[in-house]
């Protein structure tokens, strides 16, 4: 993530920006007067909780994002959609029809 601070404001750039694309933006800005385009205030410092929260939300983004808890989410879904078939054939063939 990049961000841009200005005049007491700060804009956000998306991820994936490469550097001829950043330059370009900060080039457009700095011809219409330094001005940005939609800036956002710049608030007070974070509360305890809410920093708690922030650092929390980044390491949970980073494990939705690592491919091995994906691999193994869909092995483990295979095997409860296999385990399923067997009991309910393993029932059919017993007294319990």
């Amino acid at each position: 993530m990049t961000i841009i601070l200005q005049k007491g404001a700060y804009v956000e750039l998306p991820e994936g920006l490469y550097p001829n694309e950043l330059h370009q933006a900060v080039l457009d800005w700095s011809n219409t007067n330094c001005e940005l385009t939609e800036p956002f205030s710049i608030k007070g410092p974070l509360s305890e909780i809410q920093l708690e929260y922030l650092i929390e939300e980044s390491a949970i983004k980073k494990l939705e994002r690592n491919p091995t808890f994906i691999v193994v989410g869909a092995i483990g879904g295979i095997a409860v959609v296999a385990l399923a078939m067997s009991i309910f054939w393993g029932l059919n063939g017993s007294s319990f029809t």
